[in-house]
């Protein structure tokens, strides 16, 4: 991509080493030609400079109470369409609308872990009581008798911070460390926890080692209709949903929905297998049996893709909006 136009996002500014970091790179950028914009919540007017400022586009956020409320989200995404930002650099923060970032701006997003990975629970495991918010004496003794104890005997807090940082790490375009050695710490933690994080890199060495040919990771897309339009089946694996929204849309544009039938909504979705195939609960084995089967049957996918439309048109923006006026009207 061509970069024209660089934003750095700060909690306060400047303050320190991640700061520093900002103040020398937005130096560089501005002496190879780009423009450079700096987004923080708590400008330090004291000591930004006169070359700070003629380096820096600076744009504190309007609203000094609430960091990540709407006011500050709102701003900050239209700003960065605005100014036509191509990168944004987020350096250490991790209070801010990851996801509204991503989706209502073009902006490619860097961020920068400006410490050892998940500092936050050694930090909270070795604070003193005197250390915390508002450290009443009540607040103190339930941190010291309760909290505290909990950090340290179980692994609460290392799960907290691993969905913290999976939320990051689904929403930014590079997550960048300090050292290799932290970066292969940081994943380590993460899968650690056992929850679900990046598998983008297995599942491209698995379609490697199985010689697949006809195959595309198209990671995160703010549109994802050209895929729709060009898709016969939308195959979702999970072993249980509420309402998947990617089998309703599918459905728009013809694309046969493929589910496990672990959960009611499947049947509502594909009309009892009218308009899709429900694959018996968890057999992996008879899930490719059934696509396979499906693949190869020209008329049973011509049959499924016409009551799909038809079966899309029960979610159509008027028919939910009346019901939800007749409903109004039974309050």
């Amino acid at each position: 991509m061509q970069v024209k136009t660089i934003a750095f996002y700060h909690y306060t500014f400047p303050a320190g080493g991640a700061e520093v970091v900002t103040c020398n790179l937005g130096r560089f950028f501005a002496k190879h030609g780009f423009r450079v914009l700096l987004y923080t919540w708590k400008p330090n007017a004291e000591l930004l400079t006169e070359e700070l400022r003629k380096i820096f586009d600076i744009r504190p956020l309007p609203d000094t109470k609430r960091i990540s409320g709407a006011r500050n989200t709102d701003f900050l995404c239209e700003s960065l369409k605005t100014e036509r930002a191509d990168v944004l650099f987020i350096q250490a923060t991790t209070d801010i609308a990851f996801e509204q970032i991503r989706t209502r701006t073009t902006a490619k997003i860097i961020f920068c872990l400006h410490n050892t990975p998940f500092w936050e629970v050694y930090d909270l495991k070795h604070k003193k009581s005197s250390e915390i918010p508002r450290p009443t004496l009540t607040r103190r003794l339930e941190y010291a008798l309760l909290r505290k104890p909990a950090y340290r005997l179980t692994r609460k807090l290392e799960q907290r911070y691993a969905q913290l940082y999976i939320r990051v790490l689904s929403n930014v375009d590079r997550f960048v460390t300090l050292c290799p050695g932290y970066s292969d710490e940081f994943e380590r933690e993460i899968r650690r926890s056992g929850l679900p994080g990046e598998e983008r890199g297995d599942l491209e060495k698995q379609a490697r080692r199985l010689k697949l040919q006809r195959i595309e990771f198209a990671g995160y897309q703010y549109d994802v209709t050209p895929f729709y339009r060009r898709a016969t089946f939308v195959c979702l694996t999970s072993n249980f949903e509420g309402l998947p929204m990617c089998l309703m849309e599918g459905q728009q544009y013809g694309a046969i929905p493929v589910s496990f039938d672990s959960y009611s909504g499947i049947r509502e979705i594909t009309c009892d297998g009218e308009c899709g195939i429900m694959v018996p609960a968890y057999s992996l084995r008879k899930y490719a049996e059934l696509l396979n089967r499906a693949l190869a049957d020209g008329e049973l996918q011509k049959r499924m893709r016409e009551n799909c439309y038809k079966a899309a048109e029960r979610y159509d923006l008027e028919c939910i909006g009346q019901e939800w006026l007749a409903l109004f009207g039974k309050l």
